[in-house]
């Protein structure tokens, strides 16, 4: 009666599922006693040809031991998350000039990170906000203290003039006001507006007594600005103000797993995960917290509908891994009681409305025919999107959407002329190369010789007129939409060249606009930063001395080609074998 962890393979060796037991003997049978056993563990069993088994002294031991061989093999049956989204954070560097920076991953642990996000788009626009407020800097200058002597000539950049920086590399300002500012920068960023504003206005009247009514002024801007953000904050716990709460509902093959990320008593995120093929609804939550932890920092409080099997060893897996005491608690009354009962119901509501799609794809078509008065089912759909740096890279997609559902062999990419620079130049040029094509290919009725039932693009009114204008001859007929976005970056509704519809959103048409129009923008981000890092790879291959295997050595340092356009002089000199004199010429050329 052994602790230890336990291998399903499939009959050609493949390992389908890797799990964890207090008794191993006991675990492993009920896999083969046939009462009350759920479709998905007949599923697993039914493609179990062999067993393998590691026995371990303690449950601890069993739980980082699966954690390993889950990371090695991937087995198709335990729950994987994938998000090809990522997660994103503030990054509190250390030092005496701290700065606050967007991040993708955790690298240096004597950085503070605030997160982790799932919208990077959230996380770069509260930074922004962050840094204007407190009028902190965004470059990479170096920073002088009031009583330092500085380089002569030395003039504060844009952002000075039009006060949203204090320019410390000018001496503008002192140390311990920029820390002070920082600090402030930091509360703000995890949710602390009501403490701060207090902050400030005690030192407000402090600087106003001194009759320091410049200082007085500055502090007051800073209050009416965190006043007009604070209005926009949604406070839903007073106890516990750090914590997240977890829950899940499973049905049929699926199950949907909720995270409510609440921190400063303000809920500030929400993550979504659907999990196909979770063999045992008992171990279910157990398995999603692992793999969930392993990706980011927890919280000091976790907060469960439901009591989990290995809670002690979880606890001292934190504790190990993070070296941070996180307390898991079941919610049984009050204030937790509704957190969780608000976060079961979204993950039983996103599950039915996921599976409530995946069913009626042709209901879904008939309905939008209603909405859009067409004159058939829109069988096949086209959808479009630009994306550029500037005047750089400018690109190009096209995805397809065959029933509903996405036809990945029939998308396309385009390279938009470097001489465009505007979204509806690109999309123009874009769809009239599009339709070119049709007319070399329409007797095929494969790729570019089909013809699409309608037309989406991601963009408003001024992208549909755009198209319209190149849409010659059969594609006359096509009708066009835009699927518009609110200031957040959210899909709203459609608009086309004589109207405008809303859009109910727990409507499935809805969804599959949603769906539309995430596919399109990731394909075409994607390829923009496809090409941005072939091009960046160019560039550092162009500079005397570096070769092919450095270009790989630095990628495998900063772990991503952004990360090297963005890093700072210090960070290249920390490679090995890079010298001081190489890492200042990539620095400047790059």
């Amino acid at each position: 009666m052994s602790p230890g962890v336990y291998m399903m393979k499939s009959a050609c060796g493949e390992i389908i599922y890797v799990g964890k037991a207090r008794k191993l003997r006991n675990r492993v049978s009920q896999y083969f006693i046939k009462k009350n056993v759920s479709l998905k563990t007949e599923c697993l069993v039914s493609n179990t040809s062999d067993f393998s088994y590691v026995v371990t002294s303690s449950e601890f031991e069993a739980l980082v031991l699966e954690c390993s061989l889950i990371k090695n093999y991937l087995p198709r049956y335990n729950i994987l998350l994938k998000d090809d989204k990522g997660y994103s954070y503030i990054r509190v560097t250390g030092g005496i000039w701290p700065r606050l920076k967007f991040a993708k991953n955790v690298d240096t642990v004597n950085d503070e990170y605030i997160g982790p996000y799932t919208s990077s788009w959230i996380v770069r626009n509260s930074l922004d906000e962050a840094l204007k407020i407190f009028k902190l800097p965004v470059c990479n200058r170096n920073f002088y203290d009031t009583n330092e002597p500085k380089p002569k000539n030395l003039r504060p950049c844009l952002y000075f003039y039009i006060k949203q920086c204090d320019a410390p590399c000018c001496g503008k300002i002192s140390n311990k006001e920029f820390i002070d500012s920082t600090v402030s920068a930091v509360k703000f960023l995890k949710g602390s507006s009501r403490n701060l504003i207090k902050e400030l206005n005690l030192k407000m009247i402090k600087a106003a007594k001194k009759l320091d009514f410049e200082k007085a002024e500055k502090l007051k801007s800073k209050i009416l600005a965190l006043e007009n953000i604070k209005k926009k904050q949604n406070v839903v716990s007073i106890k516990i103000k750090d914590q997240d709460v977890i829950s899940f509902c499973i049905l049929e093959d699926t199950a949907c797993f909720e995270v409510f990320k609440i921190r400063n008593g303000s809920l500030i995120d929400e993550e979504v995960f659907f999990v196909n093929f979770a063999p045992s609804e008992n171990f279910a939550l157990d398995e999603f917290i692992t793999r969930y932890y392993e990706q980011f920092l927890p919280p000091s409080n976790i907060t469960l509908e439901i009591e989990l099997q290995s809670k002690e060893v979880l606890v001292k897996w934190f504790l190990d891994k993070y070296s941070r005491k996180v307390s898991i608690n079941v919610a049984r009354r009050g204030e937790q009681l509704r957190l969780v009962n608000l976060c079961k119901n979204n993950a039983q509501h996103n599950l039915l409305y996921r599976l409530s799609f995946k069913k009626n794809r042709y209901t879904i078509l008939d309905e939008l025919k209603k909405i859009l008065n067409l004159n058939k089912k829109p069988e096949y759909i086209e959808a479009y999107d630009v994306s550029n740096l500037g005047a750089e890279d400018n690109v190009g997609c096209m995805v397809v959407f065959k029933n509903a559902k996405p036809l990945k062999s029939a998308y396309k990419k385009f390279k938009i002329s470097d001489t465009v620079r505007n979204d509806y130049k690109s999309m123009r040029q874009m769809v009239s190369r599009r339709v070119l094509e049709y007319d070399k290919l329409k007797n095929t009725g494969v790729g570019f010789g089909k013809m699409p039932d309608i037309i989406f693009v991601d963009g408003g009114l001024g992208h549909v007129l755009a198209i319209k204008k190149v849409l010659k001859k059969d594609f006359s007929r096509v009708k066009v939409f835009g699927i518009k976005k609110d200031k957040k970056h959210k899909t709203v509704g459609l608009v086309s060249s004589t109207e405008e519809i809303q859009m109910v959103k727990t409507d499935c048409v809805f969804l599959l606009l949603e769906q539309i129009q995430n596919e399109v923008h990731r394909f075409t981000i994607n390829y923009n930063r496809s090409k941005r890092k072939n091009k960046l790879k160019s560039e550092l291959l162009s500079i005397k001395g570096i070769g092919p295997k450095t270009v790989q050595k630095l990628i495998r340092h900063f772990g991503s080609v952004e990360k090297i356009k963005d890093a700072e002089l210090k960070e290249f000199e920390a490679v090995s074998g890079l010298s001081k004199s190489l890492a200042k010429k990539i620095k400047a050329q790059i």
